[in-house]
């Protein structure tokens, strides 16, 4: 038998799986109400880029049939100081326009969270996107490209800490009009004093395994 006397180092996708399982490891434990009140919100998120910006936009409600000016919404710009991880493939966010949508999906359930969650609430979140690979991603956990995967990771570990269940489906494009209108940055018909900003969102692991793409080896 052939004896092995070198060693590899783990794959990224490895270590960011050790990242991400050391900090739930470390985390204080949480306990759940066993008869939790369950609140169910929906909404839609979408994301739009060229060669040198991108935006993401959505919306979020419990009404079951909203109009407009009666969501919650919101409508960030992808800046490459605050979202480096958009802009590494040949710094142009459209090559990383599935990872950016795939964002949109993630502060989307941050907001959702932060504007209704109680320790006695468990909340279900039920998301439209025009991306149908993003729904794949989202309802396996699984993604092969980074940083896909680490805001999967970030997804993973919002809703442990949050009671929150994230369920996805894909829409066409023609029915997700109010997020990609909020992509454009136009905001006609929503309601100013609904709006939300995205910039005190705080995240567990997502800025330590987006900073910069990881080596190969």
């Amino acid at each position: 038998m052939k004896v092995i006397t070198t060693s590899g180092r783990p794959s990224a996708l490895v270590r960011l799986l050790a990242t991400t399982m050391l900090y739930l490891i470390e985390q204080p434990a949480t306990t759940i109400n066993p008869t939790p009140d369950f609140h169910i919100l929906h909404g839609a998120t979408d994301a739009g880029a060229n060669g040198h910006e991108a935006t993401i936009g959505g919306w979020f409600t419990t009404h079951a049939t909203p109009s407009k000016d009666q969501v919650f919404w919101f409508s960030t710009p992808i800046t490459k100081s605050a979202h480096p991880w958009a802009y590494h493939k040949d710094n142009n966010p459209q090559r990383a326009i599935a990872a950016i949508e795939l964002y949109g999906t993630l502060v989307l359930q941050q907001l959702i969270t932060h504007t209704t969650a109680s320790s006695s609430s468990a909340i279900t979140v039920k998301v439209r996107t025009d991306n149908k690979g993003n729904v794949y991603n989202v309802l396996n956990y699984k993604a092969k490209q980074w940083p896909n995967y680490a805001i999967l990771m970030e997804l993973a570990l919002q809703q442990h800490f949050t009671n929150t269940t994230t369920s996805i489906r894909h829409v066409y494009r023609e029915h997700n009009c109010w997020s990609d209108q909020l992509t454009h940055r136009d905001s006609t018909g929503f309601n100013t004093r609904l709006r939300i900003h995205t910039d005190q969102l705080r995240w567990h692991i997502l800025n330590k395994t987006t900073t910069h793409p990881p080596s190969a080896s």
